[in-house]
């Protein structure tokens, strides 16, 4: 794959190759993010692939509609997933709470712009996270676009591996997607970013919710001591998320998680 990379180095001075040690998925994409000196960023998973005019439709369509991300439908063994329209939101902050929040960076284009934070320091995937590192870096970097645009041409294909982490269901697994959405939310834990905060929120007790949801449906016994920690959790958490607006399906639901009811 080395020589491959190379021979178009060879034949496109824009091309950069980096060769390092495997460290994981968020590490390889902070690699390139580390060099990167374009005005745009997008990230292709190894395994899968992309339509050969994927970076010219999906530049175009982000210059001549003038938003700050472009998503396109992707397909999965040939079933398409995603519908075509523009959102636009009027507060920034809030824009990743939004139907555009994805939990997923692949088939997307974003302005470079949008990968600094409030101090002005590079936005870069959690190293640390094995799971759930994507929700996180979208967390962040939506909260800093105003206007997206999602187009219906499946451009993106992905490629599902069996057995893969992503693909394969471990208490490992769940701790980290609970993680990732407690970090987003004390990133934005400050009175200056109150909307957002409260976006960050709802992501952590959906991700508590259905955690609960999973791990009962894949067998209590085998995931005992991470209900335990969501019971906990949601129990410590219980009258402020009375205060957020689920409506009062949700709010029973968080209390059948309590008493611990089976979903």
């Amino acid at each position: 794959t080395l020589n491959i990379l190379n021979s178009y180095l060879e034949k496109d001075s824009r091309i950069k190759v980096i060769d390092k040690p495997n460290g994981g998925v968020s590490s390889a994409r902070n690699a390139g993010l580390k060099i990167l000196t374009g005005e745009y960023v997008t990230f292709i998973d190894s395994d899968d692939y992309v339509e050969k005019d994927y970076v010219k439709t999906m530049y175009e369509a982000l210059v001549s509609e003038n938003v700050d991300i472009v998503r396109c439908s992707h397909s999965i063994k040939g079933n398409s997933a995603c519908n075509s329209f523009k959102y636009t939101v009027e507060n920034a902050e809030s824009a990743f709470c939004m139907k555009t929040y994805v939990s997923y960076v692949w088939c997307s284009l974003y302005k470079k712009k949008l990968l600094f934070d409030t101090n002005n320091k590079k936005i870069y995937f959690d190293e640390r996270l094995l799971v759930g590192e994507d929700g996180l870096f979208n967390g962040i970097v939506c909260g800093n676009s105003k206007t997206y645009l999602f187009i219906i041409d499946a451009l993106y294909h992905k490629t599902n591996i069996e057995n893969s982490l992503s693909n394969s269901w471990t208490e490992e697994k769940f701790f980290y997607y609970i993680r990732s959405r407690e970090i987003l939310r004390k990133y934005y834990n400050n009175k200056e970013f109150k909307n957002s905060y409260n976006c960050a929120t709802i992501q952590y007790y959906y991700a508590l919710k259905n955690t609960y949801y999973d791990a009962f449906k894949l067998g209590r016994k085998k995931f005992l001591n991470l209900i335990k920690h969501i019971r906990k959790s949601v129990k410590k958490e219980f009258f402020n998320i009375l205060k957020m607006k689920f409506g009062l399906m949700v709010n029973l639901q968080f209390l059948k998680i309590i008493l611990g009811v089976k979903i």
